[in-house]
């Protein structure tokens, strides 16, 4: 059995798109129990704060009883086959690297504030997209490295993005 703690609030229109998946997913998923937990409703809070929600839609993966194995924040364009994805690598043991698993939601955490529905915030949703294709840490901070090199533009937001990724990636 692999349990999804799904924290969502009534007032997000991401949080409203997301349930009909994760109703989908339940009844296509026999070994799959998801519990909806309303960050709105302060009873809930105590979870909320022990598993550090910031952010919703969130998304953690656990066997029931277990600390959690993976975390997914926000919605995508993608989301019901990350999850699907997600819940196959738990399947086969294939448990996502932790520090990995860190390092990028501290990475789209940041940059998800610059994604706009400018050319260049569109280009920023996908530099954050992209980052769930990074296997090791190593990729991911190659991919970054990359990026670094094509942001030498001054636009208010290129130098906004510039800086979180060079945070992101000469923090050691």
């Amino acid at each position: 059995m692999i349990e999804i703690l799904h924290f969502t609030a009534n007032s997000s229109a991401p949080c409203r798109q997301l349930t009909p998946i994760l109703e989908e997913v339940g009844k296509e998923q026999s070994d799959v129990r998801i519990t909806k937990i309303d960050v709105e409703d302060p009873k809930n809070s105590e979870i909320i704060r022990s598993l550090d929600i910031r952010a919703v839609p969130t998304l953690i993966f656990k066997k029931p009883e277990g600390k959690p194995i993976h975390r997914m924040t926000g919605l995508r364009r993608d989301t019901k086959q990350a999850i699907y994805n997600v819940l196959q690598l738990i399947r086969e043991k294939k448990l996502p690297n932790q520090e990995l698993e860190a390092a990028r939601s501290q990475l789209v955490e940041e940059l998800k504030p610059l994604a706009t529905d400018t050319p260049i915030g569109q280009l920023i949703e996908l530099m954050y997209r992209t980052t769930y294709e990074a296997k090791t840490k190593k990729e991911l901070d190659d991919f970054v490295r990359d990026c670094l090199v094509y942001l030498d533009m001054n636009t208010e937001q290129l130098q906004k993005l510039k800086e979180v990724l060079e945070k992101f990636h000469y923090r050691k």
